[in-house]
């Protein structure tokens, strides 16, 4: 489900605004350990359908994005830190990433959020359940992006296959 959007200018020295990436904003439904459900909201970053950079911001949020070029999606998943913003400092490299041919999900770890409602459905967990809680969110999640990425190959009306396997690789950023 596509909720907002966000374009990343590339250009500032044109009157006409252009991306490099296109941000939107999807969620997902995750399921706690205590059976209540609560939207999670991530990132998806690609670069505009033909890998034009001059694509007007405008024209580059309402275009359908197709499979990404490099045939590779790529989650990123920031570190749990107290000083970070987490996501946000995802956008540089997904951007990056995106240029590339790539596709890239920004993700972020429940309970270090901006988003309140999200904290605080961790916020009722056991400690001694954490590790468990978020690998069942990890695991919904992940499983979440797998099949939005095979419901893009599926065979169309006439039965043959839009594009090749997709390949999914998960990047997760350590702490020193």
């Amino acid at each position: 489900k596509q909720t907002r959007w966000f374009v990343s200018p590339l250009s500032a020295a044109s009157n006409v605004p252009t991306t490099d990436a296109t941000f939107r904003y999807r969620s997902f439904e995750w399921e706690t350990s205590l059976g209540q459900r609560h939207e999670y909201e991530y990132i998806t970053v690609q670069q505009p359908a033909g890998g034009s950079l001059a694509a007007t911001a405008l024209t580059a949020v309402e275009e359908h994005l197709p499979r990404p070029r490099s045939g590779w999606s790529i989650a990123l998943i920031p570190s749990v830190s107290l000083v970070c913003s987490g996501k946000e400092e995802m956008r540089p490299l997904a951007s990056m990433l995106s240029q590339r041919g790539h596709r890239c999900y920004i993700l972020e770890w429940p309970g270090w959020t901006k988003d309140l409602k999200t904290n605080f459905a961790l916020e009722r967990c056991r400690l001694q359940d954490l590790s468990s809680e978020y690998h069942d969110f990890w695991c919904q999640l992940l499983e979440h992006i797998a099949k939005d990425e095979s419901n893009e190959t599926m065979p169309c009306s006439d039965g043959v296959k839009q594009t090749a396997s997709p390949r999914l690789c998960v990047v997760g950023a350590g702490h020193s």
